[in-house]
């Protein structure tokens, strides 16, 4: 039995991930029955200038009138306020988070949110992914240009000295940033849900279901100060198709970034929604999902009885005539038809759906005729 800690002494497991897939318990002995919202936030808009119109609500998907893709439902900002970060070996605004001007970070930043509708409820996401709060973390280009710029500052400090003084500016560095963009945004627009894309992060790569030790103790440390003033989670549950991954490999990524989700929420002892970030392609091709996928990730985000689904895609995905088509088509006739079923089924149908795409998959593999008995649940 593989256990994930949920807190000193209570945990989510596998096994309970199992009972939830592949039990014939009846949908009303679990507590998880609850309305489940998957959000449009692919910017399909600039498909219009090609004739071609993305209308996802037909399929009871959230989309922001008129397809707008900073909109009335959904808005996600990419460039927060003025957060320092390097663009290769270019700094901007500063390069480092020991050197961002908060003055300049806030003033932006509140000039960017008083930009949207004052009565917005919808969801409101921050996306800053060049460091998390942790030193250790951080890519090896912000851990140089740190101890450069410590060490001119101190030239005649001992290395053990500067080493501390790093970590500590870093952390701190990073930690107020990321706290005066929440406390902003909930006071601008306090009926939004305001969270950062992707936290928590778990680091669970190569299909695992266990994040890292190292995340896990992260992600307590910013129980207090990030995830307590978040009005929603959004963690990312983005799946490749290669290196090594199988169907297996993909649903435990997702399920492990679902579960540090609900431990986080546990923590808080409050119920804040929590939205999966789902991209129709591999991350790492230029395909689609398959349909087991889909329900590898999105379909195992109802099970767990969260709140809902961001689908997102980004500017290269529409950036043609043809990729354009290509969406809509995949919407039309795959995605938008099966997401229909995930929010619209109750939870033992939904598992059965997992079967029979499972056992779709068993005979496509095998070149067996879909008419053969292959396997019986």
């Amino acid at each position: 039995m593989v256990f994930v800690m949920y807190s000193k002494n209570k945990c989510i497991s596998l096994i309970l991930w199992a009972i939830l897939l592949y039990s014939n318990v009846s949908a009303c002995d679990i507590p998880y029955e609850k309305p489940f919202t998957v959000y449009w936030n692919v910017p399909s808009y600039v498909c219009q200038r090609h004739g071609i119109y993305i209308n996802a609500s037909q399929f009871g998907i959230i989309q922001n009138t008129d397809d707008t893709f900073h909109g009335d439902k959904i808005d996600i900002n990419y460039h927060p306020g003025r957060f320092p970060y390097l663009l290769g070996n270019f700094p901007v605004n500063g390069g480092i988070p020991q050197r961002g001007c908060m003055l300049d970070h806030a003033t932006i930043f509140k000039n960017q949110v008083e930009s949207m509708p004052k009565d917005f409820s919808g969801l409101a996401v921050l996306d800053f992914e060049y460091y998390l709060p942790s030193f250790y973390s951080a890519p090896r280009a912000y851990k140089k240009a740190s101890r450069e710029w410590i060490t001119f500052l101190h030239p005649n400090w001992t290395t053990e000295d500067i080493e501390a003084e790093v970590v500590e500016t870093f952390n701190n560095s990073t930690k107020k940033l990321m706290e005066v963009v929440l406390h902003l945004a909930n006071k601008l627009r306090p009926n939004a849900k305001w969270g950062y894309y992707h936290y928590p992060y778990c680091k669970n790569r190569e299909g695992k279901f266990n994040c890292t030790d190292n995340m896990l103790a992260l992600n307590d440390e910013m129980v207090t100060w990030l995830y307590n003033e978040s009005k929603a989670l959004y963690p990312s549950i983005y799946v490749q198709k290669g290196k090594g991954f199988d169907d297996l490999g993909r649903r435990n990524m997702a399920m492990g970034r679902i579960n540090e989700a609900l431990r986080i929420r546990h923590q808080l002892q409050k119920n804040i929604p929590i939205y999966t970030y789902f991209r129709g392609l591999y991350k790492d091709t230029d395909e689609y999902l398959e349909t087991l996928d889909i329900l590898n990730t999105m379909g195992v985000s109802r099970l767990a009885g969260i709140d809902g689904t961001i689908i997102w895609g980004r500017s290269d995905d529409v950036s043609s005539p043809e990729k354009c088509a290509a969406l809509k088509q995949n919407l039309e006739t795959s995605l938008g038809p099966l997401v229909q079923d995930i929010i619209t089924r109750n939870m033992s149908h939904l598992r059965r759906l997992f079967r029979t795409y499972k056992i779709q998959k068993k005979l496509e593999e095998n070149n067996l005729p879909k008419t053969e008995k292959w396997i019986s649940f």
